[in-house]
């Protein structure tokens, strides 16, 4: 009975580290989206912008 509750514990936690990993794995993606893609997008909205007021 132990050995079982050992192997279903072990499974749980390697579950749980993999979700983790997968969190943070999105997190990052969402920090470079917010930090560094918008800001390009909003810098080359600023270009076009400027380009068609010339």
């Amino acid at each position: 009975r132990n050995e079982k509750h050992e192997i279903a514990r072990q499974k749980c936690m390697r579950a749980r580290n993999e979700y983790l990993l997968c969190i943070d794995a999105a997190n990052s993606s969402l920090y470079k989206y917010f930090a560094d893609d918008v800001s390009n997008i909003i810098d080359v909205c600023c270009l076009i912008d400027i380009r068609h007021l010339e």
